[in-house]
């Protein structure tokens, strides 16, 4: 017995295993291995060391049969397995001979029996098949690859077939006839489009000559072509679109419009003919022209009714808005402002609705026209942002304006539309900009020179949209989807009447955006350079003055930083350590602080003023007040929300003492609420030539109109139609008139121009049109018929009265001023209480008065303690409750600085912020101060410095 070295249980010898000699000599070219029921080769014959590469000194007994076959050892195993239950086994492996080489074997396995003397062996006989293995994988490959040749003319085959029954087909399916003719003229093909154009089978006319279709004077021509053809090498038509006439087989004579082409087949020229029956083409054209009528004639109904419409709805609109601003301008209480507030963005919200459909129909219709006038580009960015700031502050969105300082600041465009592209543009991105808390909302316009344009883009962090939406974004009518819809409102209009405009400006409009992260609107519009009028000379400059910047975002640091170089200052920073460099500069700077958070605007503030008189200073805090504040010698406030180069170069000339601010940072600048002085009387007002003449047909916009001259002071008689208006002028002693264009009667056209035609060689009265109806050329006309100014309803006050100062002025035979009291106007200067508020509200009973006032003066320094003592112990709930109820009885007495730094004291508690309140507790004292020196009557206010406001934090 032999024993392995790795595996120690007993391995018989060559000759202690019993092997058939004549199983031998049968294969002994073959490699001939005896296995036991492990696979370790117990005995060998034949050719096996020579087939299994076996060195010389080495014997292949004891050794693991499966170590050959490691990639096909499962096959291996098989094989013995079943040998060993007594069948044949066989298998084809790629063994790994003892060099180290590879080869394809074919091997049998065949059990030997399980006698005593030779228990479950199995032979294992071998045999090298790598050259038939090899050959039989290129015979596989060559079967492959003729298959795949035969598939694929197979298919070429179908694919040839499908196209000429395609071909056939299509050719079988033309309207149109198509023939083709050999060099003698004789008909080799017709598809069955000649049945239905010329009456005739297939069969009738293949195989005869194609003169039989033509008329007399075309086989002439058809004669002279064939001559031509002949003569030419080339295989270009002889002619496309040629009309001709063909006899169909009633004898009927049929318009045709013919095509011919060439080609040539087994040497031989064929030609085409294209035959197209013009009859119908001729009626589809009729058809196309009576659809265009028809069209054109609906849309100038639909432009007519909306017209219509337009006017109807504003003649309402007219007394609802104008009544709001009446309303608006009498003593309110807070819940009924605020409803006043509600009712005008509504009608106005209406009013934009109706306005865009008007609009997008003059698009449509192709009837806006576009006007070229000289626009202060600058300023008409921040007019747009101002009147949305509104609307950006109720849904807590931050608005920010950035004008290149490169830009022209006059250039010549369309104010109204480019006004309108503006609105449209944020008033989109507003809307659809987060209004919660968590994530606050934001909105940013960005204007830049270009070469010869210049780009404005308008951005927001809303909700973004997919590729699918933005593809259809410009179509009208559109909203991303019906959950948009009925979630933002709105037409699906203002999007698309942007992309007419800017195309009718000779722009482009684009918008990149992604879902849940925001919005960009791009515009660029050809930039058409305007004299300046002169007011670049009348501009601040900064020259010589070096500015520090700090703090606050680096991209609203880098735009001031433009602002500033733009004014000739010198830029430094943004830097991390302001007071570090200050100390360290040799230096006088101006500091430039921008802040993000209001809350950081007292901390900010008292440090400045700490530092008063050694540095200047220009502080930018969050908020919309335009214009900036001073704080304390050389320390200036400026809000930072849309904020104005202007402002901001203002702001630096008067921290380094180049420009004066005349209202302390403390006063309010919103102008109280107070009841309107009573205009003068008729006779007074006809005595000094300022008495107003209305003429108006409908009732309500009477009322309206009358109430709103009442409230700007001015006296008015009025006219229901044309006829009685001239006939209360012919009385004299009118100084304007504000006219309806259109009065039963006699219009406002007719009546202007009667005037007119009165006046001549004597004075001229001011005439205004004054129209619901806001269609094109109606301007025009109004100034033809001798009018000086247009405007249009619902008339806002403030409009009213802009057109009153410019055209009564010119007329004024006295001051109207001096012929009723002049209102009481809050200053800087003016009473803590303005008592015409409480005259507004209860009368002239001083009696009353001094009750109100006794009650108020001693309320209201007890409000203010028990206000401020729960600010001590954090209580924001229980101060901002007691700010409001002394906010509401200060507005009633006329007291609004109180009144407004209560609202402060509301938002400070809203923001949980102990700074801000430290700030308008010192601001309440002086006040209060204020109060009591008034007032002497009522007890002193309790003390409450700034320290001791500071404490309260």
């Amino acid at each position: 017995m032999t024993t392995d070295a790795d595996n120690p249980s007993p391995v018989p010898s060559a000759q202690e295993a019993p092997v058939s000699a004549q199983l031998i000599a049968a294969a002994s070219r073959d490699c001939i291995v005896v296995l036991d029921a492990e696979g370790r080769i117990t005995q060998v014959a034949g050719a096996a060391r020579e087939m299994l590469r076996v060195p010389a000194g080495q014997d292949p007994v004891g050794s693991n049969w499966f170590d050959l076959w490691s990639d096909e050892r499962h096959a291996a195993q098989a094989a013995l397995d079943q040998s060993l239950a007594g069948e044949v086994g066989r298998f084809r492996a790629f063994i790994r001979r003892w060099d180290g080489s590879f080869a394809w074997w074919d091997v049998q396995t065949s059990p030997l029996g399980s006698d005593a003397s030779n228990p479950g062996h199995v032979l294992a006989v071998g045999r090298e098949i790598t050259g038939q293995h090899d050959a039989e994988l290129r015979t596989q490959a060559l079967a492959a690859d003729l298959a795949l040749r035969v598939k694929q003319h197979q298919g070429a085959l179908a694919e040839l077939n499908e196209k000429e029954q395609e071909h056939r087909a299509l050719l079988d399916n033309l309207n149109d006839c198509v023939i083709s003719i050999d060099q003698a003229g004789t008909i080799r093909s017709a598809n069955p489009a000649v049945s239905r154009m010329l009456g005739y089978r297939i069969d009738e006319v293949v195989g005869r000559n194609v003169s039989m279709l033509m008329t007399v004077e075309d086989r002439t021509r058809y004669r002279g072509f064939l001559r031509l053809q002949a003569s030419r090498t080339g295989t270009s038509p002889a002619f496309v679109a040629h009309s001709v006439r063909a006899i169909h087989r009633s004898g009927k004579a049929v318009l045709l419009e013919l095509s011919i082409s060439q080609y040539s087949a087994h040497g031989e020229r064929f030609f085409i003919g294209t035959l197209r029956d013009l009859s119908e083409r001729e009626r589809l054209i009729q058809d196309l022209t009576r659809a265009r009528v028809e069209a054109e004639q609906a849309n100038h109904a639909k432009s007519a009714f909306l017209a219509a419409m337009s006017h109807e709805i504003r003649t309402p609109m007219n007394g609802v808005i104008g009544m709001i601003e009446v309303l608006a301008h009498s003593a309110l209480n807070d819940a009924q402002t605020d409803a006043v507030q509600t009712i005008r963005e509504s009608a106005f919200s209406l009013l934009g609705l109706i306005d865009e459909i008007l609009d997008f129909s003059k698009i449509e219709a192709g009837h806006m026209e576009l006007e070229r006038e000289p626009v202060n580009l600058r300023e008409l960015a921040e007019q747009v942002c101002d009147n949305l700031l509104p609307v950006a502050r109720h849904r807590g969105t931050q608005l920010s304006l950035y004008v290149d300082p490169s830009l022209p600041d006059w250039i010549h465009t369309d104010p109204t539309r480019l006004r309108q592209v503006l609105v449209n543009l944020m008033g989109n991105s507003i809307k659809f900009s987060p209004s919660g808390s968590d994530k606050p909302g934001r909105v940013e316009v960005r204007m830049h020179a270009l070469s010869d344009s210049y780009s404005i883009s308008v951005s927001d962090n809303g909700i973004g949209m997919s590729d699918e939406v933005m593809a259809g974004l410009f179509s009208p009518f559109k909203q991303g989807e019906a959950s948009t819809t009925r979630r933002f409102g709105g037409t699906g209009l203002g999007l698309a009447i942007c992309k007419r405009l800017v195309d009718l400006m000779g722009g482009s409009i684009k918008v990149s955006s992604r879902l849940s992260i925001g919005s960009t609107f791009s515009v660029f519009l050809p930039m058409a350079r305007a004299d300046s009028h002169g007011e670049d000379a009348r501009e601040l400059r900064l020259d010589g003055i070096t500015c520090v910047l700090a703090d606050g975002d680096v991209d609203e640091l880098i735009d001031i930083g433009d602002y500033l170089r733009a004014a000739g200052a010198e830029v430094i920073g943004p830097v991390e350590d302001l007071d570090a460099f200050l100390s360290a500069s040799p230096s006088q700077h101006v500091a430039i602080e921008g802040i993000a958070d209001r809350a950081e605007q007292g901390r900010l503030l008292e440090h400045a003023r700490a530092r008063s008189g050694t540095q200047a200073r220009v502080i930018i805090t969050r908020g919309n007040r335009r214009t900036p504040r001073l704080e304390a010698q050389g320390i200036v406030s400026l809000d930072g929300n849309i904020l104005r180069r202007d402002a901001l170069i203002r702001a630096v000339a008067a921290a380094t003492g180049h420009f004066t601010i005349t209202r302390p940072a403390w006063i309010p600048s919103a102008p109280s609420r107070t009841k309107p002085a009573p205009p003068p009387s008729v006779a007074a007002a006809r005595a000094a030539g300022q008495l107003v003449l209305v003429a108006e047909d409908d009732a309500i916009n009477q009322k309206v109109i009358l109430r709103q001259l009442e409230i700007l002071g001015y006296a008015a008689e009025v006219a229901g139609n044309g006829e009685e208006a001239l006939a209360l002028w012919r009385k004299g002693g009118f100084g304007m008139l504000i006219t309806d264009l259109h009065m039963p009667l006699m219009d406002g056209y007719t009546l202007a121009r009667s005037i007119r035609d009165e006046e001549a060689g004597g004075g001229r009265m001011p005439i205004i049109a004054l129209t619901a109806n806001a269609l094109r050329g109606e301007a025009t006309a109004a100034f033809a018929a001798g009018m000086d100014d247009y405007l249009t309803k619902p008339l806002r006050l403030k409009q009213l009265e802009g057109a009153l100062e410019k055209h009564m002025a010119d007329n004024a035979g006295a001051d109207i001023a001096s012929l009723a009291p002049a209102p009481s106007a809050r200053t800087s200067n003016g009473p803590i209480i303005d008592l015409s508020v409480l005259r507004g509200l209860i009368g002239d009973d001083e009696a009353a008065i001094r009750d109100l006032l006794s009650e108020y003066c001693r309320m209201a320094p007890v409000s203010i303690g028990d206000m401020l003592a729960t600010t001590r112990v954090r209580d924001y709930a229980r101060a901002s409750a007691e700010a409001h109820r002394l906010k509401s009885s200060s507005r009633a007495m006329g007291a609004s600085l109180i009144a407004d730094l209560c609202v402060d004291i509301e938002d400070a508690c809203r923001r949980q912020d102990p700074v801000g309140l430290d700030t308008c507790a010192i601001r309440l004292g002086e006040a209060l101060a204020r109060l009591h020196d008034e007032f002497p009557a009522i007890p002193a206010p309790r003390p409450m410095d700034a320290g001791s406001a500071r404490q309260l934090g």
